[in-house]
């Protein structure tokens, strides 16, 4: 289990505000930039491959019924995650 902390940066220029809930795959938590702007994390601990599949499809559609994933890469503990709109 990985704990990160308030206020640290966690993903690329993101810093960790709050955890928000947990799902199928990972955890999600609130991130805000550089400039303050907030930002959903999702931190995956499972199943990582087949959410890389879906995540590559959602990129590709553009609908107001679908979250826009931002960015994809690794926290700063090596795991997993995906930025998206919050």
């Amino acid at each position: 289990m990985i704990d990160y902390s308030i206020g640290k940066t966690i993903f690329k220029d993101y810093k960790l505000q709050r955890y928000i809930d947990e799902c199928a795959y990972g955890k999600v938590y609130l991130v805000k930039n550089e400039i303050g702007i907030p930002f959903a994390l999702k931190a995956l601990h499972k199943d990582v491959e087949m959410e890389k599949r879906g995540m590559a499809s959602v990129m590709k559609l553009q609908s107001n019924r679908l979250v826009s994933i931002l960015d994809y890469g690794k926290t700063v503990a090596d795991q997993d995650c995906i930025l998206m709109v919050y």
